[in-house]
Formats: C-alpha cells, sequence, structure tokens
C-alpha cells in the first residue's frame, strides 16, 4: 500500500501499535479526542500566540491574553466537539471536567510563559517541514517543529509526571527534527522537550535537553527505524502490541472497543 507521507506521529504509532496505525491509516477510523489531547491542544494555542508575537516584535503577548487564548480553545473544543470520557471522568460529569481542562491548560499556558518564554528566541512557531523520498511507500517525510530558534528546536509537551532526564535522547521525533535541520539547512540543532507537567497545585516547567549533538549513528538508526516501519507498510503487517502494555486499554487506546486483540 501507498501514503501520501510518513510523520513522527504515524511512526510512533506504528511502532506502539501496529493495529493501531491500520485503524487510523487503513481503515480512516478517526477517534474523539480525549481529555489529555484537548488540554494540550489549548496550551499549543496559548504558547504559539506568545511566540508568534514575540518573534514579530521581541516582546511576549500580555499574559492575559495567552491565558485568554487557552480557556477559549479549551471550551470550545468541549462545545463543538465530541470529547472522550473515561469512567472517572463520565462519573465527574462533562461540564467539571470542562472546568477542570480549562483551568488546568490556563495554568501549564502560565508556567511556560512566565519560566520557559523569556528564555526562548523563537524564529519559527509551527513550522511545517517536507522531506522527498524515493523507494519507500510514501512521498515524503513531514512533520511541524513546535519552536525553532537559531539552533535549537523545541517540542512542548504536557506529561502527568515529572520527565525523566533521558526522555529526550531517547525520542524518534527529535531525531526526525534534527536530521530534517541538518538535511536542508545543513545545521546541527540542539534538541529539548519543553515539558509542562500537569500538577493540581504548582504545575511546573521541565526542559529536557539531549545529553550530547545528534550524530550520523543517530540517523543512521532512525532510518533502520524508518525502513522497517516501510517494510510493514508495503507487505501490510500489522502487528498488535504485548496486551500488557499501558496504552493496550479503553483509557488510552481509541480503538480498544473495535480490536480483536485488546484484552478484555
Amino acid at each position: 500500500m501507498k501514503i501520501e507521507h510518513l510523520s513522527p506521529s504515524s511512526f510512533n504509532m506504528m511502532i506502539r501499535c501496529g493495529m493501531q496505525w491500520f485503524f487510523r491509516y487503513v481503515e480512516g477510523l478517526k477517534r474523539p479526542p480525549g481529555v489529555a489531547l484537548v488540554i494540550g491542544t489549548g496550551v499549543d494555542k496559548g504558547v504559539n500566540l506568545n511566540m508568534e508575537q514575540k518573534m514579530e516584535t521581541g516582546n511576549l503577548a500580555e499574559l492575559a491574553e495567552v491565558k485568554q487564548k487557552t480557556f477559549e480553545t479549551v471550551v470550545n473544543t468541549f462545545e463543538m466537539s465530541e470529547i472522550a470520557l473515561d469512567d472517572d471522568e463520565k462519573k465527574k460529569g462533562m461540564q467539571k471536567v470542562k472546568d477542570e481542562a480549562a483551568d488546568m491548560a490556563v495554568s501549564l499556558s502560565a508556567v511556560h510563559y512566565q519560566k520557559a518564554a523569556p528564555k526562548i528566541f523563537p524564529v519559527a512557531v509551527q513550522e511545517r517541514w517536507e522531506l522527498e523520498v524515493d523507494g519507500y511507500p510514501f512521498e515524503t517525510l513531514m512533520g511541524i517543529i513546535d519552536i525553532s530558534e537559531t539552533n535549537v528546536v523545541r517540542d512542548t509537551k504536557t506529561t502527568k509526571r515529572s520527565p525523566s532526564g533521558g526522555e529526550a535522547d531517547k525520542s524518534d521525533q527529535l531525531n526526525f527534527y534534527a536530521y530534517y535541520k541538518k538535511v536542508a539547512e545543513d545545521k546541527n540543532v540542539e534538541t529539548v522537550l519543553d515539558f509542562l507537567v500537569k500538577l493540581k497545585t504548582n504545575p511546573k516547567f521541565v526542559p529536557v535537553y539531549t545529553s550530547r549533538p545528534h550524530t550520523d549513528e543517530d540517523f543512521n538508526r532512525l532510518w533502520e527505524k524508518i525502513d522497517a516501519v516501510s517494510l510493514a507498510i508495503e507487505k501490510e503487517v500489522f502487528l498488535p502490541t504485548l496486551p500488557d502494555n499501558w496504552w493496550c486499554s479503553p483509557k488510552w487506546c481509541g480503538y480498544y472497543d473495535v480490536c480483536k486483540f485488546a484484552r478484555r
């Protein structure tokens, strides 16, 4: 089979669970977002507004403006879209879940504004990139970089738990971005995951940098993984994940109810 492009998220999904990839990209099944994704989207909108303002003017936007953008994004998503709730969220009720999600997203946006944004000097925000490739079941590699500085690539993530120190070193997503910068711009960039930790009191900002520059060895390893994913796509071999993996659950997989391999 052929697909138009391979993105880091599609790549990661295939490695995490081939059946999940099958439902999304072969069957074309789209599932409503969970609350965590809605929070992340709201934070992204607030952060993007702030970073675009700093890129254009050299100054941050008003904090109130960032908070309002984040709040409106979360509330509008709840009101205009179907949201997948887990059992605990259903017990709370949609209104309370919406209010809590909006409050958390606003808090995380504020943390980024206060702790991260003053030290970031963006040259591109939501930078869409694409590289043509030959001999693969897709025409291009493509993705979107959250924030690019002159020699630094940053990806903003929301999480429930504080990250370990090695998160950035293990990230194939960052390898994709570093490879693009090397090929397209002849740059050796530093990469960082900007974690916003969803604590009920005092959410925090934890930047995690790669411990060393990305090397040809890293890129070769990435391409070996891309080759393996490509072979699975070409042969239409979609292996299920192990049933004891945490993402194989109704809370974390939108396809759990239609997957014959899901544990019952």
